[in-house]
């Protein structure tokens, strides 16, 4: 089988399962994601990463989809209690996490694997798995240690002592793999060159080009490394095509109809029209995801209003697998009515806040834009420029400092507020 087609079946069995979990699909699809990090999984460490990362909204899951995902053709059983995902799979599934959670759930998976492994000893009577998923998840916590305690197993296999080197070669390979998955979006230069072509391509002739098209620019006189290329740029999320259309590619990171540049054709061919107004009608949530249990209690609140469509609100966890979320992020913030803070060390630490969602939000207050903002806990709330903003309630008490009751009422006036500005 070649590669192509691997990645093809590999990618209709995610589509597959996503299916067969009706309701469910999106978030246990998720949770393929999460379960592809280890090399191997049992019952139990699925159990567990399902109720530490998807019981609360908006991904909640039932036991019942563990079962389906053990039982689904993604997964195969390598010994009694231990299943093993396919490789093509793993790899879409651990792009999957890439692309749709941030560097810290990453980590936060890993964590729990080496807590399992440390607390749990699952793998006690197998020390090469054990050492696998040691090895496996210290490689998303410590790059650096991983191939230093890699460099040692070697050592040690080339003296004929400790791990066999079927184990060696199988864990170095895998590591290699993890790195290359972990960066996702990196480009090689071939394939950085045939994207940049393809991306002025589509902007000049408004139409995919062909294979054929493809090879002339590129210098080559066969279809396969064209289509080897392709293969990549699909798995990193930067192009996708309809299956058995000719000339359907389509760019999925940005659409070069819709860049800066084409703008501008179009405004030029258009002088006298009249932009279209923002209308400024929703709440933005602006929060660290490390926050996360505190943005489900505010939006466990706001629900009423929610089902009663008094309000409606946006925060992240809106954006879809595959979406373009900056675009998303940006057309929000450019709709929002109320903007709310969820202050705390970890907002104030995130340069994607700092850079992206306050200045658009602080300056948009000049044209209408209520901001409500909540300290979660202590932080420099004062060396930033939300202090030069009216909080939510009494700042001498954090949130964390409170009792349950307390934060209720403090949560209670928050949603009162944003519905009197909306």
């Amino acid at each position: 089988m070649t590669s192509a087609m691997a990645i093809d079946l590999a990618q209709r069995r995610l589509n597959d399962f996503q299916k067969q979990c009706g309701e469910y699909g999106e978030a246990a699809l998720h949770l393929a994601y999460h379960a592809a990090l280890p090399v191997a999984l049992n019952a139990e460490l699925l159990h567990l990463l399902r109720i530490n990362f998807f019981l609360d909204p908006p991904e909640i899951l039932p036991y019942t989809v563990e079962f389906e995902f053990l039982l689904s053709p993604l997964c195969r059983e390598i010994d009694e209690g231990l299943y093993e995902i396919e490789p093509e799979i793993r790899d879409l599934l651990l792009v999957g996490l890439t692309q749709t959670y941030d560097t810290q759930r990453t980590r936060d998976i890993a964590i729990l694997l080496w807590q399992y492994i440390d607390h749990c000893f699952p793998w006690a009577d197998r020390v090469e798995l054990e050492r696998a998923q040691q090895l496996t998840a210290l490689n998303f916590l410590n790059p650096e240690k991983a191939q230093q305690w890699l460099a040692t197993v070697g050592t040690e296999v080339s003296r004929g002592q400790a791990a066999t080197r079927e184990w060696f070669v199988a864990m170095r390979q895998n590591v290699q793999n993890q790195a290359q998955l972990l960066q996702g979006s990196i480009l090689t230069e071939v394939q950085q060159q045939l994207y940049d072509w393809l991306f002025d391509y589509i902007k000049q002739n408004r139409h995919p080009p062909s294979i054929r098209q493809m090879m002339r620019a590129m210098g080559l006189n066969s279809p396969a490394p064209i289509q080897n290329r392709l293969e990549h740029l699909r798995l990193k999320g930067y192009i996708e095509w309809t299956e058995g259309k000719a000339r359907s590619i389509r760019l999925t990171c940005v659409d070069p109809l819709e860049s800066e540049h084409e703008e501008s054709f179009k405004e030029s061919q258009h002088p006298t029209k009249t932009p279209k107004a923002t209308i400024r009608d929703q709440i933005f949530i602006s929060y660290s995801h490390q926050d996360k249990a505190w943005l489900t209690k505010l939006q466990t609140m706001l629900k009423p209003l929610i089902r009663d469509k008094v309000i409606s609100v946006w925060d992240d966890t809106h954006i879809k697998v595959g979406a373009k979320w900056r675009k998303d992020i940006e057309n929000a913030l450019a709709s929002a009515k109320v903007a709310v803070f969820l202050v705390s060390p970890d907002f104030l630490a995130s340069d994607f806040i700092a850079e992206n969602e306050l200045p658009s939000l602080l300056d948009a207050e000049q044209q209408g834009l209520t901001v409500v903002w909540v300290l979660l806990s202590s932080c420099l709330y004062k060396y930033s420029k939300i202090v030069e903003y009216q909080a939510a309630h009494d700042l001498s008490q954090p949130l964390d400092s409170l009792s349950p009751a307390e934060q209720n009422k403090v949560l209670e006036e928050i949603c009162r507020r944003i519905q009197q500005a909306v």
